[in-house]
């Protein structure tokens, strides 16, 4: 009896394909690949946000090393020097010959009183970088995830592609044993069964193609988790939606603070800004105090004895001409916050494009997905009815080939519906920043 293909008979439904449909998945087996659970694989690998994770690790050393000029300053030097020719002294009568060797230490410990407030603002500088490096891992955490959930979802509509493909072959050559069995009996000529055949060969060379589909897919999901190529798992992807959750839009102005491109160029600009302090105390006075101690021979050295002195000293700097160096940099520091500026807005314009593009493409998405979803239910119902008729010699076999080509290109667009809709939910959490960053 040829199966009617309906819902309730089909091995490729909501229930039978593994794992369920929501965007965050559940199995029963630990050792299923649940969307979740790739996405942490592809984090753990990802070579990417190792990179930006050291950048952030530089920034906050930066931020330190920055830090340590409010420290005194511990400084110490060795000099030794070797006379070539000997000098000797008259002395009325006598001579003295100067030592040839002369050496001596030098210790210095000194401390910034006022250094035009530069330190401070250099620190504040160092920690919008590290707030931009941040920002930068936060983006590069964006794009993993999205990357990951883009591959884990295409794999999974391949899944369903393969396990529709297969159901259709084993459905045509159940057809054609029918077929043959009587064209055997003499109820039908030679031309249904070469009809039925050549569409049986048709579905034989579509599943291995999609096999092949499903092959590379498999690859590209494992060498984003950083495993052999061809590495076997429990794929619990499944593509299909039980239900489109409705979905509010979100405040642009609340958006703006978790983009992590938005963050970047906030920081980016707060930087320049504090360049620009930093340039201006480069050009006021310093003070600093310290004491240097120092043991070495005497300056005329007749008699190699090695004195201990030391000395206190105060000293002050001003800035009185520079060339107009000052103003040169200035004007670049000037010129870096208009730019910043400018890529602060083009930021912003980004994100609010993004967001209502990725909007709109999941409002679309969701009405494509239930227009193919009645298009395939309308598709199964045909099928249940020519399959029936044809069971029972009302139908041709042309016609009933064209009625299960017609489901299988119905559940085919029933699944691109559903990969277009987690695709362009995907897109829309990414462009709200509503991501899991862990």
């Amino acid at each position: 009896m040829l199966c009617a293909m309906s819902l309730s008979c089909l091995s490729l439904n909501a229930q039978s394909l593994p794992g369920n449909a929501k965007m965050e998945q559940d199995s029963s087996s630990s050792d299923a690949m649940t969307q979740q659970l790739y996405r942490e694989r592809v984090m753990n690998y990802s070579l990417m946000l190792k990179q930006a994770k050291e950048g952030s690790s530089q920034a906050m050393s930066g931020i330190k090393a920055v830090k340590s000029g409010m420290l005194p300053q511990l400084t110490g030097a060795l000099d030794f020097n070797y006379l070539l020719k000997n000098i000797e002294f008259d002395l009325g009568g006598s001579s003295m010959k100067l030592k040839p060797a002369n050496y001596g230490a030098t210790v210095t410990a000194a401390q910034n009183v006022f250094a035009g407030g530069a330190v401070r603002k250099k620190m504040k500088s160092a920690e919008f970088g590290a707030e931009i490096a941040e920002s930068n891992v936060l983006l590069t955490i964006d794009n993993v995830i999205y990357n990951a959930d883009y591959v884990y979802w295409s794999a999974s509509a391949v899944s369903a592609y393969m396990k529709v493909t297969e159901e259709y072959l084993g459905v045509v050559k159940e057809t054609q044993a029918l077929v043959k069995e009587r064209y055997e009996s003499g109820l039908i000529s030679k031309n249904d069964l070469l009809l039925i055949e050549t569409r049986v060969a048709e579905a034989e060379l579509n599943y291995s193609q999609v096999q092949g589909q499903y092959k590379s897919a498999i690859i590209g999901v494992n060498m984003m988790m950083g495993v052999k190529p061809n590495s076997n798992f429990i794929f619990a992807g499944n593509i299909l939606v039980n239900k489109v959750e409705p979905l509010v839009f979100a405040d642009i102005n609340t958006i703006l603070t978790k983009r992590p491109e938005y963050l970047m160029a906030a920081s980016q600009l707060n930087q320049s800004r504090q360049d620009l302090k930093v340039t201006n105390s480069d050009y006021l006075p310093q003070i600093a105090v310290g004491v240097t101690g120092q043991y070495q021979t005497q300056q005329i050295n007749f008699n190699g004895d090695v004195l201990l002195n030391g000395v206190a000293f105060a000293q002050v700097k001003v800035p009185i001409f520079a060339g107009n160096s000052k103003k040169h940099r200035k004007a670049i520091d000037k010129s870096r916050i208009r730019a910043s500026e400018f890529a602060l807005n083009s930021a912003r314009d980004q994100v609010v494009q993004e967001v209502s593009v990725s909007w709109s493409n999941l409002n679309e998405s969701s009405k494509q997905l239930e227009i193919a979803k009645r298009n395939q239910e309308i598709a199964s119902q045909s099928l249940d009815l020519n399959s029936f008729s044809f069971s029972q010699g009302l139908l041709s076999i042309i016609d009933l080939m064209q009625a299960q080509l017609s489901w299988f290109g119905a559940y085919n667009s029933f699944i691109q519906a559903n990969y277009n809709y987690r695709i362009a939910l995907t897109q829309y959490n990414k462009s709200i920043g509503e991501y899991d960053r862990f």
